[in-house]
């Protein structure tokens, strides 16, 4: 299944999570297919990421969403609504994951950013399929984490890998999600 095509799916699939992660996917999503801007489509990536990091980051801890959110509007207010220690302080998740989690979230901040890589292709940012593909399974991890999960189909075609084999495992453990 193509990028675009999975960022549907997803975000039809991931209702669960805030409104901000399947509205950032679909948002995604067209400028993928419309627009062809792969800066935009990065931009709504990592805003879906990172709203879905935010949100197991509260959950796990057994936060409310509504107590989250005034926790969210005060950490704001400092600048700090996100910060990627919220991925290495994920409750529950091995540190594998974590760092794979990370290292997602670098990737994709590499072309938002001056990097390297947008000085050698003279900023015009190119689509990484690859990159979009991870950033959908991170996303798609994480939100299946607090119990939003995408379907088993949706996950093998898309080439959700880590997605897949959490949903395995939840179901053969019987874990609901």
């Amino acid at each position: 299944m193509e990028s675009s095509q999975c960022l549907a799916a997803m975000a039809g699939e991931l209702i669960e999570c805030p409104a901000l992660v399947p509205h950032s996917l679909s948002s995604a999503g067209r400028a993928l297919s419309s627009l062809g801007d792969a800066y935009c489509a990065y931009s709504w990536l990592r805003l879906g990421l990172e709203a879905a990091i935010q949100y197991a980051y509260y959950v796990l801890q057994g936060v409310g969403w509504e107590e989250a959110l005034q926790r969210i509007a005060r950490r704001s207010k400092g600048a700090a609504s996100f910060t990627a220690t919220m991925i290495k302080m994920l409750r529950g998740v091995h540190g594998s994951r974590r760092r794979w989690i990370l290292r997602v979230y670098l990737g994709l901040g590499e072309w938002l950013h001056p990097s390297i890589s947008v000085h050698r292709v003279g900023g015009r940012i190119i689509l990484d399929e690859e990159l979009v593909r991870e950033v959908l399974d991170a996303i798609s991890y994480v939100c299946c984490l607090t119990g939003s999960c995408v379907s088993l189909d949706t996950a093998r075609s898309c080439g959700l890998e880590k997605t897949r084999r959490l949903l395995l495992r939840h179901a053969s453990s019987g874990k609901e999600g």
